[in-house]
C-alpha cells in the first residue's frame, strides 16, 4: 500500500507540473499576442496619420466648384429647425428632428426641392467640367463621331 500512495502522489505531482507549465505557456502567448495587437496598431495609427497628410495636400476644395445637392431632409431640417428647437428644448436635436421627419406624412415640397436641386447640380457640375451642359452619355457620342471621321 506504501508504494502505491507513494504513485499516486507522484502522478498527482506531474499533474501539477503539467498544469504550472500549461498555465505560463498561456500567460506567454497571451502577453505575445497583445504585443502584436500593439504593433498593429502602431503602424495602422501609423499608415492612418501619413494617409491623412498625403490627401490632406492632394485633396484640397476647388473654390469654383459648385456646392453640392441637398437632400430632401437637409431642406426640411433647415426650415424647421428653430420650430423644433422651441418646442422640444431637448439636448440631441438631431434625434428630435429625425422623428418628426419621419412622423411627416407629405413630404413631397421637400422632395421636389431636393429634385431641383439636384437638377441644379448637375447642371453647374457640366459646366464646371467643360460640357456646357451636355450629359456624359452625348459627349461620348460626339467624341465616337469625330473618331470615325477621322478613320
Amino acid at each position: 500500500m506504501a508504494r502505491q500512495k507513494q504513485t499516486s502522489r507522484m502522478s498527482t505531482g506531474g499533474g501539477i507540473l503539467r498544469r504550472k507549465f500549461e498555465e505560463k505557456r498561456r500567460v506567454e502567448a497571451a502577453k505575445a499576442a497583445a504585443a502584436k495587437r500593439a504593433e498593429g496598431r502602431k503602424a495602422a495609427a501609423a499608415a492612418k496619420k501619413a494617409k491623412a497628410t498625403s490627401t490632406g495636400e492632394v485633396t484640397k476644395k476647388d473654390e469654383n466648384a459648385p456646392k453640392p445637392a441637398q437632400s430632401a431632409y437637409n431642406l426640411w431640417y433647415r426650415e424647421n429647425r428653430e420650430t423644433i428647437i422651441k418646442e422640444k428644448r431637448l439636448k440631441n436635436l438631431s434625434k428630435a428632428a429625425n422623428a418628426a421627419w419621419k412622423k411627416l406624412k407629405d413630404k413631397s415640397k421637400w422632395e421636389e426641392m431636393a429634385k431641383e436641386d439636384k437638377e441644379r447640380y448637375q447642371r453647374e457640375m457640366n459646366e464646371y467640367n467643360g460640357n456646357d451642359g451636355k450629359s456624359s452619355a452625348s459627349a461620348g457620342d460626339d467624341q465616337e463621331e469625330s473618331n470615325a471621321q477621322h478613320l
